[in-house]
């Protein structure tokens, strides 16, 4: 019974140790943009959490809490399917959150070592674990999420190195021409646009382009192509720009259909070009055409709301206020018709 309760502890200790974790990573975040919801949001998740641990630690020399322990212990002596099922599940728990946090672990190392400044020493540890593409999942995602950070905080010095390291990993994980490495062009690209520096945007967001092209990715190279219109548009290179969306245009309707809220997107844009080159006929022209795409997407209303998620909340918090005393009557239980048994012999 001992080496059992010690499995279950650690599981507790290691959920503790997890949200330690995912509390380091919310603070590198918050530190990187400090904005009020960010920082109001890591302020709450730490006083949940040190009143969470402490909560936990109370409960658990708490005499209910040993009430419960014991009647579990009768529960299992008087059922082997239930021992060896909470010993399965226990041991499973333990070593799935043992190699979760043990990644995170060193994926938080990479990420603090790029975040004091030396990226090129992070990228050997986040090569060596990395995960290719997968359900959204890039090599070095922590990094780039803390570049978005600093990006949006509008601290580019420190941003620039982080985008440079994201796109050395890619290539050496995925190779100098691969979906990765044109993803990351593309952003390189927006990050030069948000720095006024345009040539390098542009040389960004046509390397995007034309990889795009070579490897025939099914999203085509719409998304890079309006923003190289936008960009032109806005340094009123107004001819570049109409080359760019109507390429863009172009290959969104052949990919997405000619109704595509993409190919809206684009044809939006195009417009406000439009009417800056005082083509008005042609910018009513492209505006009648977003507004009858938006027709064929409707917003859906929220009028309706669900109630499954509110039902599955109140069903757990009523499993969870009663669970100890379901467990403390099956023992009772257990123990009068074992007590009947041996009085009946």
């Amino acid at each position: 019974m001992k080496e059992s309760k010690n499995l279950f502890a650690a599981c507790n200790q290691l959920a503790l140790v997890a949200n330690a974790i995912f509390l380091v990573y919310l603070t590198v975040y918050a530190v990187a943009q400090p904005s009020p919801t960010l920082v109001a949001a890591v302020a709450f998740e730490i006083a949940f959490y040190c009143g969470l641990t402490y909560y936990r630690f109370w409960k658990a020399k708490t005499p209910s809490a040993r009430k419960v322990a014991d009647a579990m212990e009768t529960i299992e002596q008087n059922s082997k399917l239930v021992y060896v099922s909470r010993r399965i599940l226990a041991g499973a728990t333990v070593t799935a959150f043992g190699i979760a946090i043990l990644y995170l672990a060193v994926d938080m190392t990479a990420l603090l070592i790029a975040d004091f400044g030396y990226p090129d020493a992070a990228v050997p540890i986040y090569e060596r674990i990395a995960i290719l593409p997968r359900y959204g999942w890039h090599p070095a995602l922590s990094m780039e999420l803390l570049t978005g950070a600093y990006i949006d905080a509008k601290k580019y010095q420190q941003a620039e190195p982080l985008e440079m390291t994201l796109l050395k990993i890619r290539r050496d994980l995925a190779g100098e021409k691969s979906e990765l490495v044109a993803t990351m062009d593309f952003n390189i690209g927006e990050y030069y646009a948000k720095r006024d520096d345009v040539p390098t945007a542009v040389a960004y967001y046509n390397k995007a382009v034309a990889l795009t092209k070579e490897l025939q990715l099914p999203q085509g190279w719409g998304s890079p192509m309006t923003q190289l219109g936008i960009l032109f548009r806005d340094n009123h290179r107004y001819p570049e720009a109409d080359v760019a969306f109507q390429s863009a245009v172009a290959v969104r309707t052949r990919i997405f259909g000619p109704n595509s809220l993409k190919v809206a997107d684009t044809l939006l844009e195009y417009a406000i070009l439009k009417q800056l080159e005082h083509e008005d006929a042609d910018a009513r022209r492209m505006n009648a055409r977003v507004a009858s795409i938006d027709q064929l997407h409707p917003i859906k209303s929220h009028s309706g709301a669900d109630p499954t998620p509110l039902i599955v909340m109140c069903c757990s918090l009523m499993i969870f206020i009663f669970r100890d005393k379901m467990v403390v009557i099956i023992a009772e239980f257990l123990k009068k018709r074992q007590a009947a048994e041996e009085s009946g012999r």
